[in-house]
């Protein structure tokens, strides 16, 4: 394909081959190009804490090199519009949500690597703020499409060879079962699949193409039509029909009585092919879907909040809290709260939810009215920017491919987050794409910019120049805190290995190397139950001197209750802190100690406040009454346990040892 050379304005003709600038686009596609493939294949990270951590120093490093290039430059260009000023509002809202969230640090950078926090959002609006003003050119475009389809061939190849020579082979000691994959959940697969299928139709439809190009994107389009029926996502085959009917209507009234012997049809004949497919696919989706489950040797289950569930829950926090909501990555803390009945029923019943039923519904619970308003006035303003961009009349064709094909993409992607909770691979492709399509109409002259040069003027370069620093020394501040994180989460995830392989002094020893290099509530929590465990060693132990073994047993529950406290500090709205306490005295109960037991009758009492749903609470209570020798109120608690959920194996069982006792 001969592409066109096109500029910007002067400043992008007068670019030497070698710039900070291009360094910054690069950094970009190597990140979309990693982003799907890049997976930690040990436990001693997280596969979504891999993921966020790849794209914190994707954005980053962009980021840097970029103000690097503004200040060799002097000019710097940037859009201006409704939807920018809209993306803008999301991200004031979800910052005033996070002052006034009860636990303003978590949700302003959580654990580090959850999606839902300001500072994880911040960082996708630079993605898609430095895609708009890095990928201003047809050939930038262009080559991240290009980017993209290489990481799709990588991914089909590997699990079409998984699926022809079994589970083991390429698993990297990571990738268990025929579900696993680098992108996310196995539904995010066929999401990911869903995205190739698309630009695979646009681009066969309306750009002309050599004939190796147009057996690759034909390729790609039957791979996909297959990922995607293995995968069998419901979702995707929806939503595909749709886009893939958005598209007939398209080409069939962009061309109507026009000549349609260019790059263009009046039918497109693919769109209704995949419209007739997605159809067979979402009528026929139990049938086919056992079919293929045979195939891939198993069956794929994921659970999430219904729409009733998250709408009832969003009603209560909105009587609470209605223009701020409980603030970004709260919704668990909710969920806890107000947990719908008849959960506790099902096999779920303890399982934790960060999100509802889809991730821009769930920021009625988050950010409340002003972030829900924000967000909807963002995808109105997409809505509204796309749909006027499809009938543009002028622009040559490639131009209006690359505008359409990006504009239906993001669509497509944000779609997908309005009904459904993606990981981190799919929310940053959703901000990527949607910057490239907003760069399109950049390039076409829809979106207006504003070019600010600083060289001229002494006080407004001063000014200027100084606040550019000032953002290079946040950006490598910011950089320090992301491997601060991973560092930490790289000795936290040892500690818990070297705890599951029963190596205590081992495991401590790395708990206390995480909490001097984050502290988080959750470290802190897990010191204080390796302390807990700890005691238990030191009340076994036997040939040691009974002062040593006091002295160490008070040391040891000292820490213990100080780690707790410390857990409580950072977030006293966390039923695991609260309960965390109360098990701390709940050993000191055991020792007679005074003033132990109402302490853990109250800890108890807070984390049921927070989570009064929860079964195992009330059991834990049962346990604190035994150990009191109250067996009466023990039989009590254990039945408002059976009353929140009848099938609790664990609380028969122990009221059956009660039972036997007596």
């Amino acid at each position: 394909m001969d592409l066109p050379k096109t500029s910007f304005d002067a400043v992008q003709q007068k670019k030497s081959f070698f710039s900070f600038e291009k360094i910054s686009i690069v950094v970009l596609m190597v990140l979309v190009f990693l982003l799907p493939l890049f997976f930690a294949s040990t436990p001693l990270f997280s596969f979504q804490f891999s993921k966020s951590f790849i794209v914190s120093v994707g954005v980053i490093a962009a980021l840097g090199f970029f103000l690097l290039s503004v200040l060799r430059s002097g000019t710097i260009v940037f859009p201006y519009h409704g939807i920018i000023l809209s993306l803008l509002l999301v991200l004031i809202s979800t910052l005033a949500s996070s002052f006034w969230s009860s636990a303003p640090v978590s949700s302003l950078v959580g654990y580090g690597f959850e999606a839902d926090t300001f500072s994880f959002f911040a960082l996708l609006v630079l993605l898609l703020l430095l895609t708009i003003i890095l990928f201003r050119s047809k050939e930038n475009i262009f080559y991240s499409y290009l980017v993209f389809f290489g990481s799709f061939f990588i991914i089909s190849l590997y699990h079409t060879l998984r699926f022809i020579f079994g589970v083991d082979f390429l698993s990297f000691g990571f990738f268990a079962s025929s579900f696993s994959n680098t992108i996310g959940k196995w539904n995010e697969v066929g999401i990911f699949f869903g995205i190739s299928a698309i630009l695979s139709l646009i681009s066969l439809e309306l750009v002309r193409l050599i004939r190796p190009f147009k057996i690759l994107l034909w390729i790609a389009l039957i791979v996909s039509l297959f990922f995607l029926a293995v995968v069998n996502f419901s979702l995707v085959w929806v939503l595909l029909a749709i886009f893939s009917l958005i598209f007939f209507v398209y080409v069939l009234a962009a061309t109507w009585g026009s000549d349609s012997s260019g790059t263009q049809r009046r039918i497109s004949w693919i769109s209704i092919a995949l419209i007739f497919v997605s159809l067979f696919f979402v009528l026929g989706g139990n049938v086919v879907g056992n079919y293929f489950s045979k195939f891939i040797g198993g069956t794929n289950f994921e659970v999430r909040p219904s729409w009733s569930s998250t709408f009832d829950i969003s009603k209560s926090v909105l009587k609470e809290s209605p223009v701020f909501g409980a603030g970004p990555n709260r919704f668990l803390s909710q969920w806890l709260l107000h947990k719908p009945e008849g959960v506790n029923l099902t096999n779920f019943w303890n399982a934790e939810f960060n999100y509802g039923v889809g991730i821009i519904p769930s920021t009625f619970i988050t950010q409340g009215f002003l972030g829900a308003f924000a967000w909807l006035t963002f995808l109105g303003f997409l809505l509204f920017v796309g749909f006027k961009s499809l009938f543009f009349k002028g622009g040559e064709p490639f131009s209006k491919y690359l505008m359409i094909s990006s504009f239906l993409v993001s669509l497509y992607l944000w779609s997908v987050i309005f009904f459904y909770v993606p990981g981190i691979t799919i929310i940053t492709l959703a901000f990527f794409f949607t910057g490239l399509f907003l760069a399109t109409l950049v390039e076409q002259k829809l979106l207006p910019v504003k070019t600010i040069s600083f060289l001229n003027q002494p006080r407004i370069s001063f000014l200027s120049i100084l606040f550019i620093v000032f953002l290079l020394i946040g950006t490598v501040s910011y950089g320090y805190l992301v491997v601060r994180n991973g560092l930490s989460s790289y000795y936290f995830e040892r500690s818990v290995l070297a705890f599951n392989l029963g190596d205590l002094d081992k495991a401590e020893t790395l708990m206390v190397q995480a909490l001097q290099t984050e502290k988080n509530d959750m470290y802190y929590r897990s010191m204080s139950q390796l302390n807990i465990t700890r005691l238990n060693q030191i009340a076994n132990q036997e040939g040691t001197p009974i002062e040593t073994l006091r002295a160490n047993f008070q040391r040891v529950l000292g820490s213990a209750l100080d780690n707790a406290r410390q857990a409580l500090a950072i977030d006293d709205t966390n039923s695991l802190n609260w309960a965390t306490i109360a098990r701390v005295y709940q050993v000191m109960v055991s020792l007679k100690i005074e003033g132990a037991y109402e302490n853990a009758i109250s800890s108890y009492n807070e984390a049921i406040k927070r989570s009064p749903h929860d079964p195992s609470l009330f059991l834990e209570l049962a346990r604190l009454e035994i150990a009191n020798e109250d067996n009466k109120k023990a039989k009590d608690y254990i039945a408002q346990s059976l009353k929140q959920k009848q099938n609790y194996t664990e609380a028969i069982f122990l009221l059956s040892q009660i039972e036997v006792t007596e």
